[in-house]
């Protein structure tokens, strides 16, 4: 408990858990570059092609050093007693389960294209558009070890947990477009009431992000979290996908006792998301310096269902399926706005 009171009666926690940090712990940092090209075509439009890239350093990731021995009559049961501190100490090592230490070294890169096209405002049309092709690949980060976070799957091994970025799409793109609506009609009237209307839209889509299957047990018997399966089958994914059944169970099998799995972390991806937003606005000046704005916006216009990630676990009943949505519904918005 904290405030804790020091005592010389104060009793030591059997099989607590710890989390060790270095004296001198670096920051993580980050360097980051890129070279862009730009071309004008004809009177409006612009192309331009980007590379970009960063290489992060320092990034703080966890190692288990008390981790349990797998031998003969090894069980989840007798975890604790068969830790390294136990089997080195018995009466001592029973005060310690598990305990993390804070590893720094771990590092990562990203490297991306960025092709993008933009029209500037003609005839009441402005255009913009940009695609991103990247890989990004990194060590297990963990900033709240022994908490939130997880430790290298095999202890001592943090190459083992070196993949895919999982939050990192792969492929993005994005179009965005405002068009003002010609005024209707030769009266003044008639003209000042449906003149001035600008619609908008924004497409987004983007590819699916990284997962890892995992057994939801402790099939190494060794006290580690986050175990990983054994791929069985080269394709991962059901033949038909659906949100009921997206990950092939009989693609993927728990490792034998004692062992750990040898997917790679992040190994596969998961669905694609796309959506779509349109917005219709106006402004009728009053005077001057103030004017009457209305705003009509649609959010997810197609109410169009992004699933979300599939359930990883082997353990769980629900294995490969999808069982959420990744965006809202469609939401309508009305707003006035008086700007003065």
């Amino acid at each position: 408990p904290i405030p804790i009171t020091a005592s010389p009666g104060m009793a030591f926690p059997l099989a607590g858990t710890y989390t060790v940090f270095p004296s001198d712990l670096p920051a993580t940092n980050m360097d980051q570059w890129n070279v862009s090209y730009q071309h004008q075509l004809g009177d409006n439009w612009m192309a331009s092609a980007n590379y970009l890239g960063n290489q992060t350093r320092n990034i703080w990731g966890a190692d288990h050093i008390n981790p349990a021995v797998f031998g003969p009559g090894a069980t989840v049961a007798n975890t604790n007693q068969r830790r390294v501190l136990s089997r080195a100490n018995p009466v001592e090592g029973a005060y310690y389960a598990s305990v993390q230490r804070l590893d720094t070294s771990g590092t990562g890169h990203y490297n991306a294209l960025l092709l993008s096209v933009q029209r500037r405002r003609a005839a009441g049309l402005t255009v913009q558009g940009n695609y991103t092709i990247s890989r990004c690949v990194t060590d297990l980060a963990n900033y709240e070890p022994g908490v939130a976070g997880q430790p290298y799957m095999i202890p001592g091994n943090r190459e083992g947990d070196r993949g895919r970025c999982a939050a990192s799409s792969d492929h993005i793109a994005n179009v965005s477009t405002v068009y003002e609506l010609p005024a209707a009609g030769s009266a003044r009237l008639v003209r000042a009431v449906t003149g001035g209307w600008q619609i908008s839209g924004i497409v987004t889509a983007r590819s699916g992000s990284y997962l890892t299957v995992t057994t939801g047990v402790d099939t190494a018997l060794t006290g580690q979290p986050g175990q990983r399966a054994n791929q069985i089958l080269p394709d991962p994914f059901m033949p038909n996908r659906t949100r009921s059944q997206w990950l092939n169970p009989a693609a993927f099998a728990s490792p034998a006792s004692g062992t750990y799995g040898t997917m790679p972390i992040d190994a596969i991806t998961g669905p694609g998301r796309w959506t779509v937003d349109m917005g219709l606005t106006r402004s009728f000046r009053i005077v001057e310096a103030q004017q009457l704005q209305f705003r009509l916006e649609a959010f997810n216009v197609f109410n169009h269902v992004n699933p979300s990630n599939p359930v990883t676990n082997m353990s769980s009943s629900n294995f490969g399926q999808i069982t959420s949505t990744a965006t809202e519904p469609r939401i309508l918005q009305l707003a006035v706005k008086y700007l003065f």
